[in-house]
């Protein structure tokens, strides 16, 4: 957890290449066995892809983010034509998102 909390923190300072050594050590910890890990890891993804650069070195190095079931951040994924592409491209899952964001949209205006 520690570590992770580096990582963060070295992003944060915009810290050069990050994006060539940094994102590779947090997918990798998308695989880690422990829930706890990788909630942590998506929350500091969630924080990295701000930046679109950043969203397309996750695209190309994160085949497996559609086994976290983290359907806010897949959202997120649509906002480069890149993350488009992967969500098609894998189990075509961008309509799927696209309904589940609609739905949570309409529950915050009832």
């Amino acid at each position: 957890m520690s570590c992770l909390e580096l990582l963060l923190l070295l992003f944060r300072s915009e810290l050069k290449d990050f994006s060539s050594w940094g994102i590779d050590l947090l997918v990798t910890q998308l695989h880690n066995k422990e829930e706890e890990i990788i909630y942590k890891t998506l929350e500091i993804i969630e924080e990295v892809t701000r930046n679109n650069e950043m969203m397309k070195k996750v695209i190309e190095r994160c085949p497996s983010l559609l086994a976290m079931d983290q359907s806010n951040f897949l959202i997120t994924l649509l906002r480069v034509e890149e993350g488009f592409h992967y969500l098609t491209n894998i189990k075509n899952q961008t309509t799927q998102l696209i309904n589940q964001w609609m739905v949570q949209k309409n529950q915050e205006y009832v």
